[in-house]
């Protein structure tokens, strides 16, 4: 097909495209009903142009098996793709919103996330991360605007994790490892290492810094990377402009180069423990990160989850009562 799908069409000879629920550089994801069951599906087609390019059908196709073959509650399978003549795949259609427009909601609001809740987003994201990581697979684009999570009041709790159209599949997987060579990943969630690397091939370990990061906007509704005109750690619910202190340049030195912000300077009820935990897989040395973002997450939930048992304590003592760093899983 050389033009664009459209509602109407029957992809597969099974899938009808009922409605746009959006589109982006690369492709379009549609509302679909699939002829044969009757349930409504999400389908993603790629764009004309970019099926004509071996790079980005190569991409696409990847990500298509990348999700068949990975299985987690926060993962979102794939059920059936093609690559020709129309690429696409199909998954299930999962209704929410963006972590980054509910993170949007909560700054403008000045309405924090509560710990506990917190703690149980946290958890499911790095165990749907760590499942990748356990079939060799690292996702290399962590950003809030790759996680979903439901509307508020509609249904029980659930967060998915989105988009492997640029994970690296390392040596010894299933599937041919992606080119090596080239940083991929948005700039505000980017590990030092990757900045740096030179071409060198990404570790979990970058996984690990993008969602601490993530974890510290969840959890001050602050950016972790970019900054206002006082130097402090912009709002999230400011747009984040490519200019003064936070050109693309200077965001990738502050990573770098810069120690992180310390969590209680904008969340004192989350606790010195958490506080601990988020620097550490923060670390600019992925050797001095946790073992796995599983350990990682698993630290983090826990240790948000006593903060938030003690949060009317007025005496934090919980830098006394930490464990040695080696009992989270040594590096």
């Amino acid at each position: 097909m050389d033009r664009e799908p459209a509602a109407g069409d029957r992809l597969g000879n099974r899938w009808n495209l009922v409605d746009r629920l959006g589109s982006g550089a690369f492709g379009t994801v549609w509302r679909a009903r699939d002829a044969k069951t009757g349930a409504q599906v999400a389908v993603k087609t790629l764009h004309p142009h970019h099926a004509a390019s071996e790079k980005v059908l190569g991409r696409f196709v990847q990500e298509a098996q990348i999700q068949t073959r990975l299985s987690h509650p926060a993962l979102v399978p794939v059920l059936a793709w093609r690559d020709a003549p129309v690429p696409f795949l199909v998954m299930p259609l999962v209704e929410g919103v963006g972590l980054h427009e509910r993170l949007s909601e909560h700054a403008s609001a000045k309405d924090p996330v509560s710990l506990a809740r917190l703690a149980w987003l946290f958890e499911q994201m790095t165990g749907a991360v760590a499942t990748a990581h356990d079939e060799g697979v690292v996702h290399r684009d962590l950003k809030p605007r790759n996680v979903l999570v439901n509307p508020r009041g509609r249904g029980p709790d659930f967060v998915r994790i989105l988009d492997f159209g640029v994970a690296k599949v390392l040596g010894g997987g299933q599937l041919a490892p992606t080119t090596v060579g080239r940083v991929m990943g948005s700039v505000l969630y980017l590990a030092p290492e990757q900045v740096m690397s030179g071409g060198a091939p990404p570790t979990p370990a970058v996984d690990q810094f993008s969602l601490a990061s993530i974890f510290f906007e969840c959890l001050t509704l602050r950016r972790a990377w970019a900054r206002d005109d006082d130097g402090v750690p912009l709002s999230f619910d400011v747009p984040v402009g490519a200019e003064g202190d936070n050109k693309q340049m200077t965001i990738l030195k502050r990573i770098v180069r810069q120690e992180s912000p310390r969590l209680r300077a904008w969340r004192s009820d989350a606790g010195a423990e958490a506080e601990r935990v988020l620097a550490r897989a923060l670390s600019k040395e992925p050797a001095d990160r946790f073992s796995s973002v599983e350990v990682f997450g698993q630290a983090l939930a826990g240790a948000l989850t006593r903060a938030s048992g003690d949060a009317d304590d007025p005496e934090d003592t919980a830098w006394e009562r930490l464990p040695p760093l080696d009992d989270y899983g040594s590096t």
